[in-house]
């Protein structure tokens, strides 16, 4: 490489060096609170919507990457000057309001005391707005129980609970259950053959649709476990059959608050099997099957979960 050469390449590695500093460093523009001013038709001479927005964003003492929504409402009844003041996030979920009266002759008296109210609550929005991201963001883990109802894996539907351990990370849930299954006993020539599933999955749900207070979103899941079978009352000696399982799957779930740190998680799953196992018995030499797993099967599932840290 000539000296030219490395110099060129030096000019345009420092340049891009710079950009990507300059990138970084540059923070985000905030979001302008937008305020909306409705008034009767009897004061209609109190401060107007520009100048009252101009007013509070200069003495607003925080900034928001969302927009907030203050509505500010002033009537006069009964010879006093009624203001009320209500702030909404982004969805239109209202977060504070402030009723005031006075009985000030002048509206434009009013000033001061409207813009001094404004910015404390749209400020105070913001601080509560941030506390909840930042508590979410140590909180991400939860812990809870699940009941669950399973279709054609067994030879009738059966039910299981399920200890489950989540992870959250903004629309992402990951949930690891580990399931002890009841037993499903069905006939085996002269006797009975009782099966049960031991298994553990691992589930992964995106919320697409999402609120405060609920959520829906598609999610999948992988089920690894044992499927373990014990013959009863058989001529010949009874056998108790081990058998490895494991499924995989894709459906809905959804998320329903009861609170800022208790909540129901529910799932739907379409499963497919990659174990195709069968349970048979000897007689007389010949093996007669009593069970084959169908290759398509329907879990469920229902957990009242609680975030870790909640509680001191």
């Amino acid at each position: 490489m000539t000296l030219q050469g490395a110099s060129t390449s030096c000019v345009r590695l420092a340049a891009c060096v710079a950009f990507c500093v300059a990138m970084v460093g540059i923070p985000q523009a905030a979001s302008a609170h937008r305020v909306l001013l409705s008034t009767g038709d009897d004061v209609s001479h109190c401060v107007d919507r520009e100048t009252l927005t101009g007013r509070v964003h200069e003495a607003l003492t925080t900034t928001s990457r969302g927009a907030l929504e203050l509505r500010v409402d002033i009537r006069l009844e009964e010879g006093a000057f009624k203001l009320t003041l209500v702030v909404f996030d982004e969805a239109g979920t209202q977060l504070t309001r402030r009723d005031l009266v006075s009985h000030s002759p002048d509206c434009r008296d009013l000033d001061e005391t409207l813009v001094l109210v404004s910015a404390l609550i749209l400020d105070g929005a913001v601080a509560e707005q941030r506390a909840r991201v930042a508590e979410a963001r140590e909180q991400r883990w939860s812990v809870g129980l699940s009941a669950g109802g399973v279709f054609r894996v067994l030879p009738s539907a059966y039910a299981d609970g399920s200890l489950v351990v989540g992870f959250r990370r903004g629309r992402l849930l990951a949930l690891a259950r580990a399931s002890l299954g009841q037993a499903v006993s069905t006939p085996a020539i002269e006797g009975r053959m009782e099966l049960r599933a031991l298994t553990g999955s691992l589930a992964l749900c995106g919320a697409v649709l999402n609120s405060r207070v609920a959520a829906v979103g598609p999610c999948g899941n992988l089920v690894v476990g044992q499927l373990r079978a014990t013959t009863e009352d058989l001529i010949v000696a009874n056998t108790t059959i081990r058998a490895p399982h494991v499924r995989v799957g894709a459906g809905l779930g959804g998320e329903l608050a009861l609170g800022r740190h208790v909540w129901f998680v529910t799932t739907a799953m379409l499963e497919l099997a990659l174990t195709r196992t069968s349970f048979s018995v000897n007689q007389g030499g010949v093996a007669l099957v009593i069970h084959q797993l169908p290759a398509v099967g329907v879990r469920l599932d229902l957990a009242l979960m609680v975030r870790l840290g909640a509680v001191d």
